[in-house]
């Protein structure tokens, strides 16, 4: 995985750098952003660029590991970018720890925000698509896991389909876990998006 971080500010980069000490990490100037090898992870601060550099960004959203790091995050801001195709969301001053585990989460193809946006996310995905009952049927779902995918074709988090099913939230997140290795999906979004017959930005 190749590793790109972006900020007009010293502070931020080193900020960034240091927390991702292990990694491979490029200081890139304004004029390397658009420069970038094809599936690379680039992580912005999405703050500091100016619309023309954010239209140029998202137009390579398709062939970019995109990473939006913004000072004042909102949910509607997060949805817009997940749904041009960027691969994840966060504050500008996420801690070291969740960073990492951002950047792996990225590195191995998956979409990485905050819960409830992602769920926000999935809603938005869901009214807009056209739902298909017989797509889960060629992944040999069991009765329950069944259950679970429709429950999840209409938007539910863990806790809203562990309370309809009278199941812990430990077993759902099992049965997810189950249903995305059948489908041979990365995460939620991806599922529901195959399961729907469409496929989500790389």
């Amino acid at each position: 995985m190749e590793l790109f971080v972006w900020s007009e500010r010293k502070d931020i980069r080193e900020r960034w750098q240091t927390q991702l000490a292990t990694s491979a990490v490029l200081d890139l100037n304004s004029g390397s952003l658009l420069k970038l090898p094809n599936g690379a992870v680039l992580l912005l601060h999405w703050s500091a660029l100016d619309s023309k550099q954010r239209q140029e960004l998202i137009a390579r959203s398709h062939d970019l590991r995109l990473v939006a790091l913004v000072d004042t995050p909102s949910d509607q801001e997060g949805i817009e970018l997940l749904q041009e195709g960027f691969r994840g969301y966060a504050n500008t001053f996420i801690q070291g720890a969740l960073l990492t585990e951002l950047v792996m989460a990225v590195g191995r193809g998956d979409i990485w925000a905050g819960p409830e946006l992602l769920q926000r996310l999935l809603r938005r995905l869901l009214q807009q698509s056209q739902p298909s009952a017989d797509v889960p049927d060629l992944w040999s779902l069991s009765e329950r896991e069944s259950q679970v995918m429709a429950a999840l074709k209409r938007g539910e988090s863990n806790k809203e389909i562990a309370r309809e099913l009278n199941i812990t939230e430990r077993t759902v997140k099992a049965h997810v876990s189950a249903i995305l290795e059948k489908a041979g999906a990365r995460d939620r979004i991806d599922l529901i998006l195959k399961a729907n017959g469409q496929v989500y930005p790389h």
